[in-house]
């Protein structure tokens, strides 16, 4: 089905996944291939319910037009692949992982994204999910234990699901927060400026950001905050698009 192929072309495409394996049982996708990062399995989960998602409408279509349904069963696995240094001919649709990510499927129902215990314990902040149970894999002597995807809480960065439930106290960014609040005093005087914070990633840059909009609560303001996201590379006005669209 073109129309089939086109929707899991252009999602894989947008989060970066390689197909590894395919046949009548699914399709294997490997995420980030050959790179690793840490957001690898939020995007195969991501990706995971956006399918189901198209293909619930594509499906009520092929209804309609053709008396024909589709029944997606989306199953992430995080685990090792070994490769050779010329990963292009590596078929990939072999070995643990793998093996897992396709007994994982079954377990399944239509319509559901089902995640491993190695999975959650990476992507647990960013989505609400429900436990089920366990299944056997063949030659594994423990079960392996899965839970459900139930949606997407929306969080980009780790910072964001952490600050969702308890933040500690700011420590060690006292001159950089005075700088900021005195920037923030000048603005209200009426002497504009912009402010440029840049640092490595995972120095506290977000945890400042929210001190000084807890800080500046207090007063007449306006908190307007865009973000660009790695699921959107091809698109330069992302942040534009998606400040207009909550702005309505």
């Amino acid at each position: 089905m073109p129309e089939f192929d086109k929707v899991c072309r252009d999602l894989f495409k947008k989060y970066q996944g390689h197909v590894t394996g395919t046949g009548t049982g699914g399709t294997l996708v490997c995420f980030r291939y050959p790179e690793v990062g840490e957001d690898d399995s939020r995007r195969a989960v991501r990706a995971g319910l956006e399918l189901v998602t198209r293909l619930a409408g594509l499906s009520a279509r092929f209804e309609a037009e053709m008396s024909v349904s589709l029944a997606t069963r989306v199953a992430v696995h995080t685990g090792t692949i070994v490769t050779t240094a010329d990963h292009a001919d590596d078929d990939l649709s072999r070995g643990d992982a793998p093996m897992a990510t396709v007994y994982l499927q079954q377990e399944a129902a239509p319509g559901m994204v089902v995640i491993s215990s190695s999975t959650l314990r990476l992507v647990e902040p960013f989505f609400e999910i429900e436990r089920l149970g366990s299944c056997r894999l063949p030659g594994v002597a423990a079960p392996l234990a899965y839970s459900r995807i139930v949606s997407d809480k929306g969080f980009e960065t780790r910072f964001e699901a952490q600050a969702s439930r308890t933040l500690t106290p700011i420590v060690g960014r006292e001159h950089e927060l005075r700088l900021l609040l005195d920037r923030w005093q000048h603005a209200r005087e009426g002497r504009g400026g912009m402010v440029m914070l840049s640092a490595e990633a995972g120095v506290g840059k977000s945890r400042l950001l929210r001190e000084v909009r807890e800080r500046v609560t207090g007063g007449p303001h306006l908190w307007m905050e865009w973000r660009c996201s790695p699921y959107y590379r091809d698109s330069a006005l992302h942040p534009v698009i998606e400040a207009v669209k909550d702005a309505r």
